[in-house]
């Protein structure tokens, strides 16, 4: 009888244990999400790699992503991962950034209103990232008369914006006293806001920036900078910049 118990008990426990098993590997499976998947030569050797996005998703109606990598086979059979940011709406963009006449990797990951961008080659089966444009640098004010003024650096333009309309408001909040500045006032010079792949003319590509310049608030917007830049000689060099008044 007891012989007969330890046998049952026996099987019920490894039954348990099994069905544990499959359980989990269940679960993994099901936290196993491929975003994406694409076949590009990334190394140069004239063969593509196969490239998987993965995100493990939270639990519920939360659209944040965890755990987000990028899984690459390369031609040669060896395996490459990069772990990206967590966040939403991640974005692969393969392009000869780079200008080495070999596509490179573009990631973007939204996290928290920000798009956080990175940049990879694996040229020669050697996977590295590159750097990415600094944001270009401005120095901005409020000035009489419900105006301000924005200053670049790199080229040592001043770019003036009117905002009488919206003198009631600064009045209100005390930056102005009848159209005169109650004291010095630096306008909000931002990261970029978003940085993307650009093709010029010439067939070559580049990436595209916007900065968002606030004044007192992130609400109280004043203008957009927008800058093209190339990889020339193994550095980021501005090609182009433009300022746009931003009216509420």
């Amino acid at each position: 009888m007891v012989r007969e118990l330890f046998f049952s008990f026996a099987a019920f426990f490894f039954m348990s244990i099994s069905a544990m098993t499959g359980l989990f590997s269940s679960e993994e499976q099901a936290k196993d999400h491929t975003l994406y998947k694409n076949a590009v030569d990334l190394t140069g050797d004239g063969r593509k790699e196969n490239i998987l996005l993965h995100a493990d998703p939270y639990q519920g109606k939360n659209p944040l992503l965890k755990k987000v990598f990028i899984e690459i086979h390369s031609s040669n059979e060896k395996s490459y991962r990069i772990d990206l940011d967590s966040g939403f709406r991640p974005n692969l963009s393969f392009k000869d950034l780079n200008g080495d006449g070999i596509k490179d990797i573009f990631t973007a990951v939204e996290t928290g209103g920000i798009i956080q961008n990175h940049l990879y080659t694996l040229k020669d089966f050697k996977l590295e990232e590159l750097q990415l444009p600094v944001p270009l640098e401005m120095d901005g004010n409020f000035t009489n008369g419900y105006k301000a003024e924005l200053t670049l650096s790199a080229n040592g333009k001043t770019f003036l914006f009117d905002l009488s309309s919206r003198n009631k408001e600064y009045e209100k909040l005390g930056l102005y006293v009848n159209g005169k500045l109650n004291e010095p006032t630096e306008l909000k010079i931002n990261g970029f806001h978003s940085l993307d792949p650009f093709s010029f003319r010439d067939g070559s590509w580049g990436l595209r920036g916007i900065q968002l310049i606030d004044g007192i608030a992130p609400a109280d917007s004043i203008g957009i900078v927008k800058t093209l830049w190339k990889h020339k000689e193994g550095a980021w060099t501005l090609s182009r910049v433009s300022v746009l008044e931003k009216g509420r």
